[in-house]
């Protein structure tokens, strides 16, 4: 195989649409985490609750096979309370009993989405200053991982 330098030529017009949509799809991106992050924390909550079921039902119906039970002590600034113990109990319960997690959604970090943010506004404010027609294929190939 030989090494062929490939040259591109593409409009600095369609280079800026391009980049203007890959900014407005980041936008709408970094705007709906809070609403994935609430959902996750929901569908979190519920799983717990059900999972929480689940295993007392396994206890009560004898399909839990208990391992081992420890008595913990408060460390830290938790409240010291006479009245009540922490018990760790270890049981094996069947796989087939138990629900899937949720899985953890991919959110936009905002350190990320403002360094992506900056970057595209940059490249778009630097090519609509550009007089030539067609950018080098350097220029393209520094802004290609954005689109």
């Amino acid at each position: 195989m030989s090494n062929k330098n490939i040259s591109v030529k593409v409009k600095v017009g369609v280079l800026i649409d391009a980049l203007q949509k890959a900014l407005a799809v980041r936008e709408e991106r970094f705007a709906k985490n809070e609403k994935t992050e609430a959902d996750y924390k929901k569908a979190q909550e519920k799983w717990q609750a059900d999972f929480m079921k689940s295993v007392i039902a396994s206890v009560k119906n004898g399909k839990a096979k208990p391992e081992s039970v420890t008595e913990r002590s408060r460390w830290g600034n938790a409240p010291q309370d006479d009245k009540t113990a922490v018990v760790e109990l270890t049981l094996n319960i069947p796989k087939a009993l138990l629900t899937e997690q949720p899985k953890c959604p991919d959110t936009y970090r905002e350190w990320e989405y403002r360094a992506d943010k900056e970057a595209l506004e940059n490249a778009i404010r630097v090519l609509e200053m550009a007089d030539n027609e067609v950018v080098s294929t350097s220029t393209y190939h520094s802004v290609v991982k954005y689109l």
